[in-house]
């Protein structure tokens, strides 16, 4: 069981904030609408994807049960060193954004970071398949413009959670979350071709 505790059904069609909440009662409301992102108030139509449980996991046992003065990373915080993140599709850079990143309690006013949000609309030459997100496979035309939507979603004594959203017009086709390590590159695939590097800023 990935919880280890009875109190959550992700079994049923959509995932709220109140229910979420009932599987981690620890949570408060902002903690939740953290790891959900943009929207949040309901993921739809999934049975949630592993990359989600696996982030909500991450989220849940790690940050909640973790000391309150115990130092975490927080991300556009001016304490420490600066982090790189890179979006890719098909191996040509589509993104690329750099951030301060800083180590400090997770009550300090550097947590104030965690509002803000790396956004950018890109439009690829061709077809991109998405599964993992809904129960059945998506697909976004070639040319159709896509919205790419990056927020803190936890923060760890060694890594970023990073929460990842890729949209259209009419309907979100990817949710998914990046761990961003704080001392080495790591790369996450959202989509075939469409990947998410992020490494230390070299200085």
């Amino acid at each position: 069981m990935l919880f280890g505790c009875t109190g959550g059904d992700f079994s049923s069609s959509s995932v709220t904030v109140d229910n979420i909440r009932r599987v981690a009662p620890g949570m408060t409301e902002r903690d939740v609408r953290n790891i959900l992102g943009p929207p949040f108030e309901v993921v739809q139509d999934a049975s949630l994807s592993r990359r989600i449980l696996a982030g909500l996991f991450f989220v849940l046992v790690a940050p909640i049960h973790a000391s309150q003065e115990s130092p975490v990373w927080f991300w556009f915080a001016t304490c420490g060193p600066s982090m790189t993140l890179e979006v890719r599709f098909d191996n040509t850079l589509i993104e690329r954004a750099s951030f301060p990143i800083c180590r400090a309690p997770r009550n300090s006013p550097a947590s104030q970071g965690q509002a803000a949000r790396i956004e950018f609309s890109f439009s690829p030459r061709r077809a991109i398949v998405w599964s993992g997100y809904r129960d059945k496979t998506e697909r976004s035309k070639a040319g159709q413009v896509l919205e790419f939507n990056v927020w803190q979603a936890g923060a760890d004594s060694a890594a970023l959670t990073l929460g990842i959203s890729v949209t259209a017009t009419d309907r979100i086709l990817m949710n998914s979350v990046h761990i961003a390590h704080s001392d080495k590159r790591h790369q996450s695939a959202i989509a075939p071709g469409l990947m998410v590097t992020t490494y230390p800023t070299p200085r």
